[in-house]
């Protein structure tokens, strides 16, 4: 996001990669071994979004909520 607008995304890979997450958001992301990174305008990724996922990658609509689930425990 550049200005709260969308602006494309970037594709990388590496050896290694630690991803920091600030307030259930993504805050920071470190590659390490062979980074390599390609960058795709909004116009080429609008509508697309998801086809940039991992292979393996599944989306889940109705995540559970933690808070929920422990709530749900028998003491």
């Amino acid at each position: 996001f550049d200005n709260e607008k969308p602006n494309g995304l970037t594709k990388s890979t590496s050896n290694t990669a630690t991803i920091l997450f600030k307030g259930n958001e993504v805050d920071e992301v470190k590659l390490f071994g062979s980074p390599n990174s390609e960058y795709y305008p909004e116009v080429k990724v609008k509508g697309l979004e998801k086809t940039f996922t991992l292979p393996r990658f599944v989306f889940y609509q109705n995540r559970p909520v933690k808070s929920v689930l422990l709530n749900n425990i028998e003491k």
